[in-house]
C-alpha cells in the first residue's frame, strides 16, 4: 500500500478522488495493525514507522496510536523529568484530535486520564483535571452505543479500569471513602467475571482492586545486596476483604498454578490479609499450600510462608 502513496502519478489521481485516497489509507493502516497484532517486532515497528503519514492521511486509528506512543515513552526510566513533560503534554494534544465519533473514541479519554494524572503528579496539572476524562468517557458510553460485540467488549473493559483509576485519584484527592464506593462493587464484578470466564486482564485489574484496599508488602532491599526487609504498604480498605479477593484471585489460577508465580502471590495475601479471628480459615489455607506443595522456591516468597506458618501454628 505504501507504494501507492510514493508513486507521483497515483497521488494525483488521489488528488481528483479524494474517497479513494482516504479508502486507501485506512486499507493501509489496518493492514498494518493487523501484522502488528499478530506479529513481532518487526510488524509492529513497520506500523509505527508508518503512523506519521497516515495521520497526515486521514487514517482513523492513527492519532491514537500516536498519543500512545507518546504515553509510552513518557513512562519510559531512560527519559528526563522534562522530556517525561513534554511527552506528556504532546500525547494530550494528539487525543484532543480524537472525535466523539471515532472508534478509539472511549481509549482516547482513558488515556487522556492517564496523561492528566501523570502531569498532576509532576505539578503540570490539577487531579480533578484528571477525573474530567473519566466523566467524558461514562457519558460518551451513554450515549453512544457500540456498533458491535467487539467494541462492547472492549468498552466494558475499559470502563472497569476507569473506574479503578478514578478511584486512585479520589484516594489522592483525600476521598477516601468515594474511592471505596467505586472500588468496592468494582471488586465484585471483577470477582464474578472471573467466575465465568478467566482472563487476564480481569485478573490484573481485580489484583490492582485488592492491593489498593488491602494494602501489600514491598520489600526493600539491603545495603550489602543481601535480602532485604518488608514494609508493609496499606491500602484504603481493610485487609479482611481483601483477603476474599485474594482467595478469589487463587482460585481463578489454580488450574494454572504450576506455571504462575500470580497464584503464589494471591494464594499468600489470601492468608497475609486475614485478620485474628480467622484462624481457622488461614490453617486450612495454609494446608492447601503445603499439601500442593506449590510454596516455590524463591527465598523471599519461602521467607514470608514461614512466617505466615510462624503466625498460625
Amino acid at each position: 500500500m505504501q507504494a501507492l502513496f510514493d508513486d507521483a502519478g497515483v497521488a494525483a489521481a488521489f488528488d481528483l478522488a479524494p474517497e479513494l485516497r482516504d479508502a486507501a489509507a485506512q486499507t493501509w493502516f489496518d493492514a498494518l495493525a493487523a501484522a502488528a497484532a499478530g506479529g513481532g517486532a518487526r510488524e509492529v515497528a513497520a506500523l509505527h514507522e508508518a503512523l506519521p503519514r497516515l495521520e497526515t492521511l486521514g487514517a482513523k486509528g492513527a492519532v491514537f496510536l500516536l498519543a500512545a506512543d507518546e504515553f509510552a515513552a513518557a513512562a519510559a526510566p531512560s527519559g528526563s523529568a522534562a522530556e517525561r513533560i513534554v511527552r506528556l503534554e504532546s500525547a494530550l494534544l494528539w487525543l484532543r484530535l480524537v472525535g466523539p465519533e471515532e472508534p478509539d473514541r472511549d481509549r482516547a479519554l482513558l488515556l487522556t486520564a492517564r496523561c492528566t494524572l501523570a502531569l498532576a503528579a509532576a505539578g503540570h496539572a490539577t487531579l480533578a483535571e484528571a477525573l474530567a476524562p473519566l466523566d467524558a468517557l461514562a457519558s460518551h458510553a451513554a450515549t453512544h452505543p457500540p456498533a458491535d460485540a467487539g467494541r462492547a467488549a472492549l468498552r466494558e473493559r475499559l470502563l472497569l479500569e476507569a473506574e479503578f483509576d478514578r478511584g486512585e485519584i479520589l484516594v489522592a484527592l483525600r476521598r477516601t471513602d468515594a474511592a471505596l464506593a467505586v472500588w468496592r462493587p468494582l471488586a465484585q464484578r471483577l470477582v464474578e467475571r472471573l467466575a465465568r470466564t478467566p482472563a487476564d486482564g480481569d485478573r490484573a485489574l481485580l489484583r490492582d482492586v485488592a492491593v489498593a484496599l488491602g494494602g501489600e508488602l514491598t520489600n526493600e532491599p539491603a545495603a550489602d545486596g543481601k535480602e532485604g526487609r518488608d514494609v508493609e504498604r496499606p491500602g484504603a480498605g481493610t485487609r479482611a476483604e481483601a483477603a476474599e479477593l485474594w482467595a478469589a484471585l487463587a482460585a481463578a489460577d489454580a488450574a494454572e498454578a504450576a506455571a504462575r508465580s500470580a497464584w503464589r502471590e494471591a494464594a499468600f495475601y489470601s492468608i497475609w490479609c486475614l485478620p485474628d479471628e480467622a484462624a481457622d480459615v488461614a490453617r486450612r489455607r495454609l494446608a492447601g499450600i503445603d499439601a500442593a506443595g506449590r510454596a516455590g522456591d524463591d527465598a523471599t516468597w519461602k521467607r514470608r510462608f514461614d512466617e505466615l506458618r510462624a503466625r498460625w501454628r
